[in-house]
């Protein structure tokens, strides 16, 4: 919409990317798609002769953090199917509301892969945003097939960068863990860079 980017208007980072790129994509067309991939949602139902295959085109893969430590971890989660049942069945136009399994799986990789950590969360026992501060480890080499379609083949990825939330689920501030082409890794924190030190 051409309106200048107001960098006091706090914004989830992939809330922010997400805007980057809607505005960016009429400018220069090619860059959505580094970022897009396809998702297959697969869905059976339970007690009937129900099946249903959706693709979803996504810019960033979401995986949970409270409760897990690491990405295999993650992956191990983001493999469980769900089950819409009960007050949640599922509805469809031949059976109408129904139970289902449902499963997701990555039919076609992005070229490049952002992956979005869910720390916050809403409880609705307190009705207050919280975030998940637990240690959460990832690798510098990530393979996506656990998660593919098709996991046969390795879908490598190598990391270039990470962006780090400091503060609460009320507030705080980002900063941007990169790496250059000279193999160094950066820490952008507003105006400020500095190189970072490899043994901390």
């Amino acid at each position: 919409d051409d309106k200048p980017i107001n960098p006091r208007e706090q914004q989830d980072a992939i809330e922010f990317l997400q805007m980057f790129l809607d505005r960016i994509e009429g400018k220069v067309p090619i860059t959505k798609s580094l970022f897009k991939g396809v998702i297959l949602h697969h869905t059976d139902g339970v007690d009937c002769d129900f099946h249903q295959n959706i693709n979803e085109e996504y810019v960033n893969i979401p995986l949970e953090v409270k409760g897990h430590i690491n990405v295999s971890q993650s992956f191990d989660t983001y493999r469980s199917p769900d089950r819409f049942d009960g007050n949640n069945q599922y509805r469809t136009d031949e059976f109408g509301l129904i139970d289902v399994i449902q499963t997701h799986r990555i039919l076609t990789p992005s070229p490049q892969l952002i992956i979005t950590l869910k720390r916050f969360e809403y409880n609705l026992s307190t009705m207050i945003r919280e975030k998940v501060n637990t240690e959460y480890s990832f690798p510098t080499t990530l393979d996506l097939s656990p998660i593919m379609v098709d996991g046969s083949k390795k879908v490598m990825y190598d990391l270039y960068g990470v962006v780090v939330h400091m503060g609460s689920a009320q507030g705080g501030h980002y900063i941007s863990h990169i790496k250059e082409d000279d193999g160094n890794w950066y820490i952008f924190n507003d105006r400020k860079v500095t190189i970072e030190n490899q043994n901390a």
